[in-house]
C-alpha cells in the first residue's frame, strides 16, 4: 500500500496499530485490572464532568473499583487532592466514552486512545523525517513495549504521553515551525501540565532542541541564537513552566516531605532509582530494553544531530519527575519521554539501514536543525483558518478549565477537622456518609494498638494502616525526636498530618509513638468519658504502658470514626496522649 492515512503510509499504520487493538481488547475482556488506586480521583472527576452528584459519584467509583475514596479525599485542604486537582484533561476527555461504555471499559478505553493517537504521531514525524520503513521500524518497537499494556487503565499517564508526542509533532524537526504549529504548541503545552506535572520533560526537550540549534548548525554555517528553534522553544518552556507554577501556586507544597528526602541524598535517590527501574526494565520489558538501548546508541553515533538534543533535554527532565517521585516507579515516571525514544529509533534505523530502504525529508543526508525549510500545509491555504484555530484553541481551554473548575475539579470540603467526630465526618455536607455500624471507641483504640505492636515486632501488619484513613487529617503528639512530623510541633506539641504522606519507616515510628515504644498493653484501654454522634465518639482514656519502674497509666484523648463499610475498622482521627 502506498496511500498515506492520517500522513502515515496505510500498511505501516495497519501494522502498528492492528495488534494494538487486539491486545487491548484481550486486556478489556481477559486480563488485568485496569483500576490503581489513583484512579479513584480519575473516576470520580469523570462521573461529575458527566453530571453525576458527589455522592453518587463515589457510591459508583467505590462499587466500580473497590478502592476506597471519601469526600475528604477531594478537601481543598489536602495536598494529594490540591495536585490531582489540576489534572483535569483524562477525566473530561473520558466522558463519552464512559457515557457509551460504562466506567468499566469507558475509563481504560481512554486511555487506550490516547496511547493510539501517541502511536501514529510519532510513526508520522519518523515518516516525515525518514520514511515509511523507519516509520515502521520505530511504531513497531515502540507499540511491542510493555508500558503500552500496563499503563492503559484508569490513571493520567496515557493521556499526558499522547500530548508530549503531538508536542514532538509540532516542532521544528525537518521543517519550519509555521504560525499553526506555534498556536498547537501553546494550546497542547497547556494540556500537558493540565494532564500531568510533566513540565521538566517538555521544558528540557524544547530547550535542548534549541541549544543544539546554536550550537551544531551544521557545516558551513554559523551559529545563531535567533534560529529556527527559538519561538518554538520560548512558547513550550515560557508555557509549561508558567502553568506549573500557577498550579504549584494553589497547590502549596504538598510534595515537601519528598522533597526533603531528595535533597538530604540526592545521589543515593538517584542511584536506587535508576538501578531497580533499569534492572526491573532489563528483566521485564525487553522491547522497552531495544527502545531506550536504541535511542541511547543513537546519541553515541550521532551526537551533534538535533534529535540527539532533543532526547538528551528530555531525559534530563524526566530525571528530575523521577526524583520528585522519590521511589523507584518501574518506568512510570520515565514512560513520558518514550515518544522521544521512539523518534530516536527512526533516526537510527535511517542512519544504518541501507540506502534503498530510506526516504522522508532527510533522505541520506542529515537532519537540519537550523534554516529548515518552510512548507505548507492546509492551514495556509486559506486566511482565516490560522486565526481560526487560535479561537478554537482559547475556546477549548475555555470549556475544559471552566466545566471542570465547576464540576470533576471542584473541592468537596474545605479544611477537614479531626475532632469533634461529627465535624470529622464532614457531618451537614450533602455527601456525608453514614456509618455502617456502631463500634465502641475502646474496642477501635484496642485493635489499633494491638496491631502498631505487631508492626513494631516487624510482623508486617498492614492492618495497623487502616486504622488510620490514607487521605483524613490525624492529630496526634509525637513523643520523641525520631517520630514523624516531630519538626512540625505546634505549640501544643501535637501535630496535624496525612497518613497517606508517610514513607514506609513513619510508619513504623508512628506505630512506635503509639504504644510508647512498644510497652503498651492494648488489653488495658479504659474509656473514663465518652460523647458520641451519630459518626463516631470523642473520648478520654487511660492505658496501661512502661517497663519495670516506668510502667505506669497513661491517661489521652481520641477521636475515632465508626465503620463506613462491612468488614474494615473505625478509623482514629485524634490520638493525643496527654504526657
Amino acid at each position: 500500500m502506498h496511500r498515506d492515512i492520517l500522513g502515515v503510509n496505510a500498511a505501516v499504520l495497519l501494522i502498528v496499530l492492528v495488534p494494538l487493538v487486539f491486545g487491548y481488547y484481550a486486556r478489556l475482556h481477559y486480563s488485568a485490572y485496569a483500576f490503581p488506586p489513583d484512579s479513584r480521583y480519575y473516576v470520580t472527576m469523570a462521573l461529575r464532568d458527566l453530571g453525576f452528584s458527589d455522592a453518587d459519584a463515589l457510591r459508583k467509583q467505590f462499587a466500580n473499583s473497590g478502592t476506597v475514596a471519601e469526600s475528604w479525599y477531594f478537601a481543598h485542604s489536602d495536598p494529594t487532592w490540591l495536585m490531582v486537582q489540576s489534572r483535569m484533561l483524562y477525566p473530561f476527555l473520558a466522558v463519552p466514552f464512559v457515557a457509551v461504555f460504562g466506567i468499566t471499559e469507558g475509563m481504560p478505553i481512554a486511555a487506550m486512545v490516547a496511547f493510539a493517537v501517541m502511536l501514529w504521531a510519532v510513526t508520522r514525524l519518523v515518516q516525515r523525517l525518514y520514511g515509511p520503513t523507519a516509520a515502521l521500524a520505530a511504531g513497531g518497537v515502540l507499540g511491542a513495549c510493555g508500558f503500552m499494556m500496563t499503563l492503559a487503565e484508569a490513571v493520567t499517564d496515557p493521556v499526558a504521553i499522547a500530548v508530549l508526542a503531538l508536542i514532538l509533532l509540532n516542532l521544528p524537526l525537518g521543517r519550519r515551525a509555521r504560525p499553526h504549529n506555534l498556536i498547537l504548541l501553546a494550546l497542547l503545552s497547556v494540556l500537558l501540565e493540565l494532564s500531568r506535572q510533566v513540565m521538566p520533560t517538555a521544558a528540557g526537550l524544547a530547550f535542548f532542541g534549541w541549544a543544539w540549534a546554536v550550537a551544531f548548525p551544521g557545516r558551513g554555517r554559523s551559529r545563531r541564537w535567533r534560529n529556527d528553534w527559538l519561538w518554538p522553544s520560548a512558547i513550550v518552556v515560557g508555557t509549561t513552566v508558567f502553568v506549573h507554577l500557577l498550579e504549584g501556586r494553589f497547590a502549596g507544597s504538598g510534595t515537601g516531605s519528598q522533597m526533603s528526602q531528595v535533597s538530604a541524598d540526592p545521589g543515593q535517590v538517584a542511584w536506587t532509582i535508576t538501578r531497580v527501574d533499569v534492572l526491573g526494565m532489563l528483566q521485564g520489558d525487553k522491547a522497552l530494553s531495544a527502545l531506550l538501548a536504541g535511542a541511547l546508541i543513537f546519541v553515541l553515533i550521532r551526537f551533534t544531530d538535533v534529535v540527539s538534543g532533543v532526547l538528551l533535554g528530555a531525559i534530563a527532565g524526566t530525571y528530575l519527575v523521577m526524583l520528585a517521585g522519590v521511589s523507584p516507579s518501574h518506568m512510570r515516571y520515565e514512560a513520558i519521554m518514550f515518544p522521544v525514544a521512539g523518534l530516536a529509533v527512526g533516526a537510527l534505523f535511517h542512519r544504518l539501514a541501507p540506502a534503498a530502504l530510506r526516504g522522508g525529508a532527510v533522505g541520506d543526508g542529515t537532519l537540519r536543525s537550523d534554516r529548515v525549510p518552510a512548507v505548507d500545509t492546509w492551514w495556509q491555504r486559506g486566511r482565516r483558518r490560522v486565526p481560526a484555530l487560535g479561537l478554537s484553541s482559547v475556546a477549548f481551554l475555555a470549556v475544559l478549565v471552566g466545566w471542570s473548575a465547576t464540576h470533576g475539579s471542584a473541592s468537596m470540603a474545605g479544611a477537614v477537622p479531626t475532632a469533634p467526630s461529627a465535624a470529622a465526618a464532614l457531618a451537614g455536607d450533602p455527601h456525608a456518609e453514614l456509618p455502617d455500624r456502631a463500634v465502641p471507641a475502646e474496642d477501635i483504640l484496642s485493635g489499633e494498638f494491638t496491631q502498631a505492636e505487631e508492626l513494631i515486632k516487624g510482623n508486617n501488619s498492614s492492618v495497623f494502616l487502616i486504622y488510620a484513613d490514607w487521605r483524613h487529617p490525624m492529630r496526634y503528639r509525637p513523643l520523641t525526636s525520631s517520630d514523624p512530623e516531630w519538626g512540625h510541633r505546634g505549640a501544643d506539641g501535637t501535630v496535624v498530618m496525612y497518613p497517606g504522606d508517610l514513607s514506609s519507616w513513619d510508619w513504623v515510628g508512628l506505630a512506635r509513638s503509639f504504644t510508647y515504644n512498644g510497652t503498651l498493653d492494648p488489653s488495658t484501654v479504659k474509656v473514663t468519658s465518652r460523647v458520641t454522634s451519630r459518626y463516631g465518639e470523642d473520648v478520654t482514656f487511660t492505658v496501661t504502658a512502661g517497663t519495670g519502674a516506668a510502667r505506669g497509666v497513661h491517661q489521652g484523648h481520641a477521636t475515632v470514626l465508626y465503620p463506613l463499610r462491612a468488614r474494615v475498622p473505625g478509623i482514629v482521627t485524634e490520638m493525643v496522649f496527654d504526657s
